[in-house]
């Protein structure tokens, strides 16, 4: 008796923790992004999507296209039993429909590659999201009243790398007739969003003149020359300069924005969305962000002229424009996301 209890709560724990797997794979070449019970699955949009750790029970299936032109797919499964389920997008006559290929008894979780973990709700994080590391590494000089600090960092996001070099010398004036000088050179290599290159010169001397110079090249090859000096007169003469070959209305940022989930937390405080909108106005005019941070301050706008607005507005600061389809899916209407689209593509 106390072997048969044994055996059978074995088999109850097993029913109740063998969980699905459902493959989505599209041959046409659209991305696209799962939607299970209303409830987003994969961050980025993909040709082929594997949700795993799905539980029994009736699932309601979408699929939306991160062109923004393919129509969505509307589909519903009943999962009775652990099984692994394998499904193809097909398209007849320019209409698309999910195609059931086999269902199967589990064989466990599924070993193909980027699997995605199944979400039951929005407050659970995204297996695919991006995977940042920095490393750091700082040396100071000091050599006959003139100090120099080196600074190397390198950032690795999901296997790309950006690496950024800079060094700043200042020279004591006390020991050096008056003068002290101080040379800023930041270079940001990135194999997926191009380079940016900062160059500063900064001179003060007993006269009690400043000159900088600033030039400033964003991977729409676009550059920006500034030019100021300042006298102890109280006078100030500047000329600006810029060329461009992109869109005319060029953001030059000054940083890029940190902890994108406070910045999304602090939105959510609000209680309006004029407000909202106000705070990401003010405080990402001159700061540049990612494509993922973008999402997430775009969801905290109730409404879908808000959402489509300060889309434009972010997208014009992504350093990662060509993930900038990742905000089509926030929109409920079509022709949203076909203005944010041909907006997008005339920024490109």
């Amino acid at each position: 008796m106390k072997k048969l209890m044994t055996i059978l709560a074995i088999c109850i724990e097993f029913i109740g923790f063998s969980q699905s797997n459902m493959t989505i794979f599209n041959n046409g070449g659209q991305q696209f992004y799962v939607i299970l019970n209303g409830i987003k699955q994969n961050s980025k949009p993909m040709t082929n999507v594997v949700v795993g750790g799905i539980k029994n029970g009736s699932y309601s299936v979408k699929l939306i296209f991160a062109d923004g032109k393919t129509p969505d797919i509307d589909k519903n499964f009943f999962v009775e039993e652990p099984s692994d389920i394998t499904t193809r997008v097909v398209f007849k006559k320019g209409k698309g429909k999910l195609q059931l290929i086999g269902m199967e008894p589990t064989k466990g979780v599924s070993t193909q590659q980027e699997v995605i973990v199944y979400r039951a709700d929005n407050s659970a994080g995204f297996s695919d999201a991006l995977v940042v590391t920095e490393t750091v590494k700082q040396e100071t000089v000091v050599n006959s009243g003139t100090q120099t600090q080196n600074t190397n960092a390198t950032i690795t996001t999901n296997g790309n790398t950006q690496t950024m070099n800079q060094s700043t010398t200042v020279t004591d004036p006390v020991n050096s007739n008056g003068n002290m000088g101080m040379n800023v050179n930041i270079n940001v290599n990135d194999p997926t969003n191009g380079s940016q290159n900062v160059n500063m010169s900064i001179n003060l001397n007993g006269m009690g003149t400043q000159t900088t110079n600033t030039s400033t090249q964003t991977t729409q090859t676009t550059t920006v020359t500034q030019s100021s000096t300042v006298n102890t007169s109280g006078n100030q003469t500047s000329t600006n300069t810029q060329n461009s070959s992109a869109s005319s209305s060029v953001v030059t940022c000054k940083n890029i924005l940190g902890d994108g989930d406070k910045f999304a937390r602090d939105l959510k405080a609000l209680t309006f969305d004029d407000d909202r909108v106000a705070m990401i106005r003010k405080d990402l005019k001159e700061n540049c962000l990612t494509a993922s941070q973008s999402y997430k301050i775009i969801e905290t706008l109730t409404f879908e002229e808000d959402r489509l607005e300060l889309s434009k507005f972010l997208y014009d600061r992504m350093i990662d424009k060509d993930k900038g389809s990742v905000l089509l899916p926030l929109f409920t209407f079509d022709s949203s996301k076909i203005e944010l689209q041909e907006y997008m593509n005339k920024k490109n």
